[in-house]
């Protein structure tokens, strides 16, 4: 779960055996300079200076934010950080276990899949665009090999590779789709998940900002969900019938489904949510949608609500809509720089355990398949039951990878491009166990 998070412009990690510490306190002498220059240098001598704070392998290169974690992590979990290095270029940090890979500035590729998608590029040459970054990106061929030699080295002792993806920009690289070799995407042969830094304005409960507690963990109970019935009705069925399945508790109002939202409920481990999605141009364009010309929930309008269901319950939502993992920075309104924000940062700074969502335009079809298999992969009956929410994306993923190498058809492309957009923010140890419990169908 979460609990308080320390930020800092420059944090120094100290490691002992029981924790991992952060500590905001000012620079060592030696530096004082450097970080005076960065105040007072131009747009030129700022990267020397931040080249300079780099070498420095005590510091990690940040902006006023990061993921702090209260106890030592794993071994087996790495931890990604991608970092804004002025406009258009970007830089990485990855951390595993006292070991670290600093990355130079490189710029940044244009391959965001919900740009790609939206500007109706033929799905198999988006996929060809991202394989070919994979390999000709330097920094990217750095960071995934990296990767490749971390995995072996944990497989080789009998240990399971997870990687905490931090992305603190808005460039939107698929890091999941990205080619580890000619035949692995990074999203297949590793376990992913996302975390952002995640805010609460519950000070008086000691919760102001929020961290990530990456550890083994269940969530366990029934569903709740609302599907859009405005939805092809082909993709409505294939919903419906693995909810009805779980005897879920299925709303077609939106408003009352938010109204139960806001009460105290604890057996709930899934809140679905299906419709259509909306992106635009900025926080105020951000919304869940019946069609492309009504409005259910703007992203704003959701701040105006508490919803209490989530803080008891602590539940996974999946999010089953166009854009719905999606972040972005605000220059227009709250202009502040250390802060992304979306339906996933909303829900977890809501109490949710974690959220499942999506980086761009997804088709119908494909949206409700993908839904149909992860919640049936969950019936509490099955026995894949023992995987994570992370792990069970990662396989649905290789599925997809293993149906276009057999078919080269647009069909099956179809189907790659979609499911790569499916992103998990949480814990990437965390199962989710669906039981029908009490379930209500159709309010």
């Amino acid at each position: 779960m979460a609990k308080n998070f320390l930020g800092g412009w420059l944090q120094q990690v100290t490691t002992n055996k029981a924790e991992t510490k952060i500590s905001s306190q000012p620079l060592p002498h030696q530096l004082n300079k450097q970080v005076q220059a960065v105040a007072k240098s131009t747009e030129e001598n700022q990267q020397e200076v931040s080249d300079a704070l780099l070498s420095n392998a005590t510091y990690a290169p940040q902006e006023k934010f990061s993921i702090n974690v209260t106890k030592k992590l794993s071994p087996e979990v790495a931890i990604l950080h991608i970092y804004a290095f002025g406009s258009d270029k970007y830089r990485v940090l990855a951390e595993i276990d006292g070991k670290s890979l600093h990355t130079q500035p490189e710029e940044q590729p244009n391959i965001s899949l919900g740009k790609l998608v939206q500007d109706r590029e033929r799905l198999a040459e988006i996929a060809g665009i991202i394989g070919f970054c994979s390999f000709r990106k330097p920094q990217i061929r750095q960071l995934l090999d990296w990767l490749i030699d971390l995995r072996k080295k944990l497989e080789h002792t009998g240990q399971h590779l997870y990687l905490l993806i931090a992305d603190h920009t808005d460039f939107e690289i698929p890091w999941e789709m990205l080619k580890l070799s000619e035949n692995e995407h990074l999203g297949t042969a590793i376990t992913t998940a996302r975390w952002q830094y995640i805010c609460s304005d519950e000070k008086a409960e000691g919760r102001e900002n929020l961290l990530l507690d990456v550890k083994p963990d269940a969530c366990q109970g029934s569903i709740m969900s609302y599907v859009n019935r405005k939805l092809k009705a082909e993709a409505i069925d294939l919903e419906l019938n693995i909810l009805n399945k779980l005897n879920a508790q299925d709303y077609r109002d939106i408003k009352i489904f938010l109204e139960t939202l806001k009460q105290n409920q604890y057996d709930l481990a899934l809140i679905f949510i299906a419709c259509h999605g909306d992106f635009g141009n900025d926080v105020f364009d951000m919304a869940l949608k019946e069609d492309d010309k009504t409005r259910l929930l703007g992203l704003m309008q959701l701040y105006n609500w508490k919803l209490n269901l989530l803080k008891k319950s602590q539940s996974i939502v999946f999010i089953n809509a166009c854009h719905s993992g999606r972040l972005r920075k605000d220059d227009k309104y709250i202009r502040r720089q250390d802060y992304r924000t979306g339906f996933a940062t909303y829900f977890l700074e809501q109490g949710a355990k974690g959220v499942i969502g999506t980086l761009g335009e997804v088709d119908n079809m494909c949206a409700a398949k993908i839904a149909r298999n992860l919640i049936e992969q969950c019936h509490d009956e099955k026995c894949n039951n023992n995987l994570s929410v992370a792990e069970l994306l990662q396989r649905i993923r290789a599925q997809a990878v293993q149906r276009v190498n057999s078919e080269d058809t647009p069909e099956a492309w179809k189907a790659f491009i979609y499911t790569f957009m499916y992103v998990y923010y949480g814990n990437p140890m965390t199962v989710l166990r669906l039981s029908p419990l009490g379930g209500q169908l159709n309010v």
